[in-house]
C-alpha cells in the first residue's frame, strides 16, 4: 500500500461523513485546490486564465503540459498539481453553471490512491466550495497527524513550533517561479518575522483570495490551530504606489496588458494586523497591534502557496512522526505550481 493511500485509511469514517463529497475527491488533492476554490468563489479570479462563458471547457491535450505554457491554454481553470509526492496529478479548477464548480484531471501520473485519469472530474456546490473547504483546511493537517499517532503513539500533537527544526530544499524551475529562480535551502523561519506558521496556514485561502480581488471580510476571527484561544486579525492590502496619478497610470497599463497577455503583476503588499488574541503570551509568538508581512514577492523566504503546500508534511515532521515513514527523512513534496517545482523537506533535531 503506498504511503498517501495508508494516510487516507487512518482518517477514519468520521472525516468523511463530515465532507462526504471526498469519497470522490482525494482529500489530499482537495486540500491543494482549497485556496482556488475560495478565491474563485468569492468573485476573485487569477489574471493568468483567460474568461470565456463559464461551462466552456477545452479538450485536454497532453501536449500543452511538456511545452509547460498550460496556463494560458485553458480558459477559466486555473491549473493545480496534488501534494502527493508519489503521483503528478494536475487539475483544472473553475466555475461551471451558476453556482457550481468543477475540478477536472488533466494529468495523472505516478501512484495515486484514487486511481485518477486524465478527463475524470468533480463538482462542488458554492458551500462545499467556500465555508466547507474552509473549515477542511484548518481541519485536515490535525486530522492527519491524530490519524497517524494512533499508528504511532510516539507521535507529537504540535504545541508551539514543534521540537524537529525543519529544512526545505526547491528544486528551480527556470523562467517558471518568480519566487524561487534558482535552487536554495530554506530553515525554519520560513515566514517573514515572527508571522506564526500555523496561523498562515488557516488563513491563507484568505489572502489568496485578497490578491486576485475577491469580495471577503477582513477582519477575521481565527481559532487558535495548536492551542486554545482566539485571534482577531485584520488583513491589509495595499498599492505599492503612494502617489494617486503614478497608481492610476499603474493600474490602467495593468488592465492593459492582462488583455493582451495573461501576465500577473504583484504591485501591491499585503499584511495581516493582530488586533488582540487571547493566548497565553508563553504559548504564542503574536503581539496585538503589530502588522505582519505576507511575502508576496522575492524569494528570501517560501513563498506562501508553496508553504501552504508542504505543511501539512511539515507539521508531521514537526511532531516526528513523518520521518519514521521515510527511511531517508526526508520527503519531496510538489508546489501547488502544475510544473511541479520540488520541495525536499528534511528534519533535524536541535
Amino acid at each position: 500500500m503506498t504511503r498517501c493511500a495508508t494516510y487516507l485509511d487512518l482518517l477514519g469514517d468520521d472525516f468523511y461523513i463530515a465532507y462526504p463529497f471526498l469519497r470522490k475527491l482525494c482529500p489530499f488533492l482537495f486540500y491543494q485546490c482549497v485556496p482556488y476554490l475560495f478565491t474563485l468563489s468569492n468573485g476573485g479570479w487569477f489574471v493568468w486564465v483567460r474568461r470565456k462563458p463559464r461551462d466552456y471547457r477545452k479538450e485536454i491535450r497532453s501536449s500543452d503540459f511538456k511545452k509547460g505554457n498550460a496556463n494560458k491554454s485553458y480558459p477559466n481553470e486555473v491549473l493545480v498539481r496534488c501534494i502527493n509526492p508519489e503521483a503528478r496529478i494536475v487539475v483544472g479548477v473553475g466555475p461551471i453553471g451558476e453556482k457550481e464548480f468543477l475540478i477536472r484531471v488533466f494529468n495523472a501520473e505516478g501512484i495515486c490512491a484514487h486511481h485518477y485519469r486524465a478527463g475524470d472530474t468533480m463538482r462542488l456546490n458554492e458551500v462545499e466550495a467556500g465555508a466547507m473547504s474552509l473549515d477542511f483546511n484548518c481541519a485536515f493537517p490535525r486530522v492527519l497527524m491524530r490519524a497517524l499517532k494512533k499508528r504511532m503513539p510516539s507521535c507529537e500533537e504540535i504545541r508551539g513550533v514543534g521540537k524537529n527544526r525543519v529544512c526545505v530544499s526547491m528544486r528551480a524551475a527556470p523562467g517558471i517561479c518568480r519566487y524561487h529562480p534558482v535552487d536554495r535551502i530554506f530553515s525554519d523561519p520560513f515566514l517573514p518575522g515572527s508571522f506564526c506558521p500555523h496561523l498562515f496556514q488557516v488563513i491563507y485561502p484568505f489572502v489568496l483570495a485578497l490578491m486576485y480581488d475577491a469580495t471577503i471580510e477582513r477582519e477575521l476571527s481565527i481559532p487558535c490551530s495548536i492551542g486554545e484561544g482566539q485571534v482577531l486579525v485584520r488583513l491589509i492590502k495595499q498599492s505599492r504606489y503612494q502617489n494617486v496619478f503614478v497608481r492610476s497610470l499603474a493600474n490602467a497599463i495593468k488592465k492593459t496588458s492582462v488583455r493582451i497577455y495573461p501576465l500577473d503583476i504583484i504591485d501591491y503588499r499585503i499584511a495581516m494586523k493582530v488586533m488582540s488574541h487571547t493566548m497565553k503570551k508563553s504559548e504564542c509568538v503574536l503581539q496585538n497591534n503589530v502588522e505582519y508581512s505576507v511575502h508576496v514577492k522575492g524569494n528570501d523566504f517560501l513563498c506562501p502557496a508553496a508553504f501552504h503546500s508542504l505543511y501539512p508534511y511539515w507539521h508531521l515532521m514537526q511532531g516526528g512522526g513523518l520521518q519514521r515513514e521515510v527511511a531517508e527523512d526526508a520527503i519531496r513534496v510538489p508546489c501547488s505550481d502544475y510544473l511541479g517545482i520540488l520541495c525536499t523537506l528534511s528534519s533535524r533535531n536541535d
